[in-house]
């Protein structure tokens, strides 16, 4: 995940479903400033807390991250870890503010599949898709899409 994100160069990460901070606090060990939502109280203050302890540029909010509108936080690149159920509607609510990329891990194929149907409708393609199996001999596993803004690969050139 960390080298997905730090290729875009954000200027700031938006981490929803954030937990405590696992995929976006190492982000902020580097110096990329990050905003996290998260709707568990005991995440939201144990990611404050490892923020504050290591002088790290993050805010953390308690907030449903299914809730997500666009303009309630300022952000180029996101990065969602939601639930089984997936993040319904969220994608194209962050579209709204056309990020550069939107790095989703998910552990539920076809709850991905239907969330970053927006993303590719508007023009985003995926450039890293991995298969992780991180539970050996059951059924589960975890995915990483990268998805990233059409138009980008030519506004960098």
């Amino acid at each position: 995940v960390m080298d997905e994100v730090l290729a875009f160069e954000p200027v700031r990460v938006l981490d929803l479903y954030s937990g405590c901070g696992n995929l976006s606090l190492p982000l902020a060990l580097v110096g990329v400033p990050i905003t996290l939502l998260e709707k568990a109280r005991s995440a939201v203050g144990d990611a404050r807390e490892t923020a504050k302890r290591m002088g790290l540029l993050a805010e953390a909010h308690e907030a449903d991250a299914g809730q997500f509108r666009a303009g309630d936080h300022f952000f180029d690149l996101a990065l969602l870890d939601p639930p089984r159920a997936g993040a319904p509607g969220v994608v194209a609510e962050l579209l709204i503010t056309s990020p550069k990329a939107i790095v989703y891990v998910s552990c539920n194929p076809r709850t991905l599949a239907r969330d970053i149907r927006p993303a590719l409708d508007r023009g985003y393609e995926i450039t890293r898709l991995v298969v992780l199996d991180m539970f050996p001999q059951t059924d589960h596993i975890e995915v990483l899409c990268v998805l990233r803004r059409a138009d980008l690969a030519e506004l960098l050139r």
